[in-house]
């Protein structure tokens, strides 16, 4: 009986109340009635008028929780683990006390009495909380529209990191409901423009507490919706609505998406937004920015281009507007998430350039060529037909075999690692599914982070650069994959590493989405060089003293599982090669 009193209802309950509780719990009419010191015909007259007998599993799950819960706040000394079962019952009781809003928006949004006025009076006090840089880029557009001048079409040169694409998705969740306009969201892949459409639920959920679903679209209102396409000129027509193309100086056949873009928007209540960090002058969007096109036609009229104009932005000579946002920019109106001395510790003085100051880079400079890498990019959600990481995280490729790269965090760079699906007969090339760059993490917590990933895949490659700080992540990663192939980043090897990977884009052996822009950077950051002794190398542009980890140098140590003459391995093998 000591055992069973344990977890009995509280006693400051009505007798009729522990009763049922009892009676959910298992218990006998006699054996209640002796517990709480009643009669039995009572115990049956109270089960008969409030029908326990046709209590719910529900029901009697709400009164397991309830006693469990009751035991744990009665109880007077608590272990660390009932502290935390008792914070975590509580949420459940909060819930079964006061139920949480709907779960079904399109109910909620669709039903006659929703207050849109109210909706759209609480999505717009998030505005408030933007920084101000994040303010001005909104303020400035709103009032373009006004503008005779304006031709619709806003260009934004953006450094990474600074939440451009956060502002430009709770701007337009603002015009749709203001204005009344479709928005139409392009990614240079559906994976990214996803992202767009993760901050647009975020929003919604923060300021209305509306939970709104849909994949590619999400619909407000009858004939009020937001879409989130990939950068396929195929895909992207037949909509209408306010355009905004993410990462344009990414996209593929970018000067066929500029004519669906436009017809999207024909009508004078629409607009058109570019905005992109810089990829290489190569691309034809690099002209499109710059205005080319109007320079050559106006050679005594040219467009001023010049930084110290566009971070302030500009209305060009061609009706575009233009502006640029660098990191400086960013942290100057108000950005208090990054630290840019610590962004320069970590990257060398061109790559912060690129990436945080939006300078294009120039392909002839590197070892790897843009348009090779550019035609390896695919939109990996609709093509790989075998790849769930939305619908199955826990197994993004099921049992698919996969290849493992990893480059260990040295002094003040990131580690960073790949996983490629390996190829098979439906997908003969290598497919870049996940990847991770991680800063400020030791021995133990890299381990750690290694080991969740490889818990969720079908492993049989893992390569690592086992020299210096790789050595002791190396060891605790052969305690759970005893297979660890350790690499000995020589002179050598890393020509062998590199012409392999030259191969495999140049044959399309290497697949990425096009929204992994970061890979193609870290890829064209590489470049010959020759060594004191006269010996041709490879690598990353940054000084001597700090070595750069990135994501180019773990997809190279995760192609380590295809052989020279460009075969796979048969079986999974522990390989030293110095």
């Amino acid at each position: 009986m000591k055992t069973l009193m344990m977890n009995l209802p509280n006693p400051a309950l009505e007798p009729k109340q522990q009763a049922r509780i009892l009676f959910n719990l298992g218990w006998k009419e006699i054996d209640i009635a002796r517990l709480l010191g009643i009669s039995q015909p009572t115990v049956n007259s109270w089960k008969r008028s409030e029908k326990w007998e046709e209590a719910t599993m529900f029901e009697k799950i709400q009164t397991a929780l309830e006693v469990r819960y009751t035991f744990l706040v009665i109880k007077p000394e608590k272990s660390d683990k009932e502290l935390k079962e008792l914070k975590e019952l509580g949420k459940q009781v909060k819930d079964l006390i006061m139920p949480p809003k709907t779960r079904s928006s399109a109910a909620k949004l669709s039903s006659k009495d929703f207050d849109w006025d109210k909706f759209v009076s609480r999505i717009n006090e998030g505005f408030n909380d933007l920084f101000q840089f994040q303010k001005d880029i909104i303020t400035t557009f709103d009032q373009l529209d006004q503008n005779p001048n304006f031709s619709s079409e806003y260009l934004l040169g953006k450094t990474r990191q600074a939440g451009l694409t956060h502002t430009f998705s709770f701007y337009r969740l603002m015009r749709l409901i203001n204005q009344n306009n479709n928005q139409i969201y392009i990614s240079a892949s559906k994976n990214q423009a996803y992202q767009a459409r993760t901050y647009i639920q975020k929003f919604v959920k923060e300021y209305a507490d509306i939970e709104i679903g849909g994949r590619d679209k999400m619909t407000f209102k009858p004939g009020l919706e937001f879409y989130f396409l990939a950068a396929n000129p195929a895909t992207a027509q037949g909509y209408s609505g306010d355009v905004t193309c993410d990462e344009f100086l990414w996209m593929p056949r970018f000067d066929e998406l500029t004519k669906v873009v436009s017809a999207c928007a024909t009508q004078e209540r629409y607009n058109v937004a570019y905005l992109s960090s810089a990829s290489s002058k190569d691309h034809p969007g690099h002209a499109f920015f710059f205005g080319d096109k109007w320079n050559r036609k106006h050679p005594k009229n040219k467009i001023d281009t010049s930084y110290d104009l566009l971070r302030k932005g500009h209305l060009g000579q061609d009706g575009k507007f233009r502006q640029i946002i660098t990191i400086h920019d960013a942290v100057a109106g108000g950005l208090n998430l990054v630290n840019i001395d610590k962004l320069r510790m970590q990257y060398d003085d061109e790559s912060f350039r690129q990436l945080f100051e939006f300078e294009f880079f120039d392909s002839n400079e590197s070892a790897f060529s843009f348009d090779e890498m550019r035609k390896c990019m695919v939109d990996a959600l609709e093509e790989w037909t075998d790849w769930h990481p939305y619908e199955n995280p826990h197994r993004p490729i099921g049992r698919e075999p996969v290849a493992i790269g990893y480059d260990p965090a040295r002094s003040h760079d990131g580690s960073a690692v790949s996983v490629l699906a390996v190829p098979n007969a439906k997908y003969p090339y290598f497919r870049s599914i996940e990847k991770h760059i991680w800063r400020g993490s030791d021995y133990d917590e890299q381990a750690e982070k290694i080991q969740k990933i490889v818990n969720r895949y079908n492993v049989v490659h893992f390569g690592i650069d086992a020299q210096g700080i790789g050595v002791p992540v190396a060891e605790r990663v052969e305690k759970f994959f005893p297979n660890l192939v350790r690499y000995q980043s020589s002179i050598e090897t890393k020509s062998q590493f590199v012409l392999q990977a030259k191969n495999n884009f140049k044959n399309k052996m290497l697949r990425m989405d096009h929204g992994d822009s970061d890979v193609v950077s870290a890829f064209l950051a590489i470049k010959k060089k020759q060594t004191p002794s006269g010996l041709v190398t490879y690598a990353s542009s940054r000084s001597d003293d700090i070595a750069h980890s990135d994501i180019s140098w773990a997809m190279m140590y995760a192609m380590g599982y295809q052989k020279l003459d460009g075969s796979l391995a048969t079986a999974r093998s522990s390989v030293f090669i110095n």
